[in-house]
């Protein structure tokens, strides 16, 4: 089994960003299963790329180097 985790200091920040982004498709219908946030988990051979993308095209990388 692979389990993607986000680190909980950035649970915070990724909220945020989902609830205050400038968003052309907040609160509109996204379909009968949602699929308004993406959570994008890329593993390389230096790590992994982390990323949350909203419906309306806007993304936020996850920076595990806080």
């Amino acid at each position: 089994m692979l389990v993607f985790t986000i680190d909980d200091e950035h649970v915070k920040p990724i909220h945020e960003w989902i609830t205050t982004h400038k968003c052309s498709v907040r609160g509109k219908p996204m379909g009968a299963i949602g699929g308004g946030i993406t959570y994008t988990f890329t593993n390389t051979s230096i790590g992994q790329i982390q990323n949350v993308e909203c419906a309306c095209g806007q993304s936020y990388y996850i920076d595990n180097n806080l």
